[in-house]
């Protein structure tokens, strides 16, 4: 699982790492609803690993949650201040893992990792009115 672990660390050096560690605690300034899509890690993830529609997930009151559907996964979690995410993220059919992201002009850029499956997604949810 080494392919993980150097995911995983270029999620941390790239500031995406969603981390409880803000001082701040949660923050309701992002609230609003996020929609995107999931893109498999290439060479990172195997080759039967889906695109994923993301969404919408609601933020309310700095805490975010989606619902799962037959077609789309789901999230729950917070954001903090600093605008770090981090959540359980569970596709239909697959075992819940860690969602860890950062939200930046409008947009939360996450990374995901399933160990069991094998796949590895970046995110892109976009703020919707």
């Amino acid at each position: 699982m080494d392919r993980f672990t150097n995911f995983g660390r270029a999620l941390i050096v790239a500031g995406l790492a969603g981390t409880a560690r803000a001082a701040s605690g949660v923050s309701a300034k992002y609230d609003g609803v996020y929609i995107g899509t999931g893109v498999p890690v290439q060479g990172l993830s195997a080759p039967e690993c889906p695109t994923l529609m993301v969404g919408p997930i609601t933020i309310s009151k700095g805490f975010l949650r989606s619902e799962k559907t037959a077609e789309r996964p789901a999230a729950t979690g917070f954001i903090t201040e600093e605008g770090y995410v981090s959540a359980r993220f569970s596709r239909p059919g697959a075992k819940a893992t860690r969602l860890a992201g950062r939200w930046d002009e409008n947009v939360i850029s996450a990374g995901v990792i399933e160990e069991d499956t094998g796949c590895a997604w970046t995110l892109r949810l976009e703020h919707h009115a």
